[in-house]
């Protein structure tokens, strides 16, 4: 037998008595999982999910006043930044877009 065959034969055969004694591990144990720092709790989902939907809907706002505002303008000729509205001022002109489609689709759903 090969020199080499023989010395990984007794090295397996080694391994096989260590796992066989008792009280040896053959993997060290591992260590216990990681407590949370933060409180996971209902409060917090609910939180977050009311954040969350809160700033697509402001976002929402601020592109559609920006695009109504810079629509209303460019029929006279004036760039919506160089008239000096605000972020609120846009989200409010959102609605103002908002409340007009709502009375053409009222407007148009009565005849």
């Amino acid at each position: 037998m090969d020199t080499s065959r023989l010395h990984r034969r007794r090295l397996h055969q080694r391994r096989i008595r260590r796992r066989r004694q008792p009280g040896n591990t053959a993997r060290p144990a591992l260590p216990p999982p990681a407590q949370p720092t933060e409180p996971s709790g209902k409060a917090t989902e609910i939180a977050n999910s009311v954040f969350g939907a809160g700033s697509l809907i402001l976002a929402l706002m601020l592109y559609t006043g920006f695009v109504h505002g810079r629509a209303y303008y460019a029929y006279f000729h004036l760039d919506v930044f160089s008239v000096g509205f605000d972020p609120v001022e846009m989200a409010l002109r959102s609605s103002a877009m908002a409340q007009a489609a709502r009375f053409d689709t009222a407007a148009m759903s009565s005849t």
